[in-house]
């Protein structure tokens, strides 16, 4: 009964449950919200598949007599991570290294034996921002911001040295000189990440790596912050495609 105007009155009521499809959807609206996340970051081991232009370390390469480099792309080993920030942005740091070491026999002078060593490496700050696609599924957009390069090691050696004296030289003919040519790089990229498991994940990767050298020519490394002018190098660029697949340790 209800109180109106002083007086009890007696009326019927009928309650009536909500929709069940409205109900239903709603819930369903919600546990699909909850479910596609963009995750939390984590970190792994990162392979590049990176494919430089090597037209002049394979030319010195040649005219010395090593073998040359692989002009179809070379392996690089990484590492990298990040971590969320908010907003589906993730804020992170990455790092690739590939090296190679040649030998041989001296033509001129089969007493000596040369050595050559090339190395690239580049890695930096990231900046990411991430999609939800599925349950399981994110995808990225971003880019890289930091430094690499090439470098070259170079030995000439009959391992006859001798301590110097008035009449005798430290180094015999023989020399080592380390040679390099550095970048500021960029990378933007793109990423798919399919999460396996809570803590591991399989991502898929590309991108572009651009160098710009604020100086012309390779430097010979000397002591400390020294480096030496190698006259008439050439001005070798830094830049190519990267590709990579691997493991992702988080999500």
């Amino acid at each position: 009964g209800i109180w109106r105007d002083g007086n009890e009155m007696e009326i019927d009521m009928t309650m009536q449950a909500r929709p069940e499809k409205q109900v239903t959807e709603t819930v369903e609206k919600t546990i699909a919200t909850k479910d596609k996340s963009v995750g939390y970051g984590g970190g792994s081991w990162i392979p590049y598949w990176f494919i430089p232009d090597l037209g002049d370390v394979n030319e010195l390469l040649h005219y010395l007599g090593f073998q040359t480099i692989n002009e179809d792309g070379i392996l690089m080993q990484g590492l990298g991570g990040k971590m969320y920030v908010g907003k589906g942005f993730f804020v992170g740091g990455t790092f690739a290294t590939y090296e190679d070491t040649y030998t041989i026999h001296n033509q001129a002078d089969p007493s000596f034996h040369d050595g050559l060593s090339y190395s690239a490496e580049f890695g930096g700050v990231t900046l990411d921002k991430r999609f939800a696609l599925a349950k399981h599924f994110v995808a990225s957009i971003g880019f890289m911001a930091g430094g690499g390069g090439h470098t070259v090691e170079l030995i000439h050696s009959n391992a006859d040295y001798s301590w110097p004296d008035s009449g005798t030289e430290f180094n015999s003919g023989n020399y080592h000189s380390v040679i390099t040519r550095s970048f500021l790089t960029v990378q933007p990229k793109a990423e798919l990440l399919y999460n396996l498991l809570p803590w591991l994940g399989l991502r898929a990767e590309v991108g572009y790596v651009y160098g710009y050298a604020p100086k012309d020519g390779w430097r010979v490394e000397g002591l400390d912050s020294d480096n030496f002018v190698v006259n008439n190098s050439p001005n070798t660029p830094f830049k190519g495609l990267t590709l990579s697949v691997g493991p992702w340790f988080g999500f």
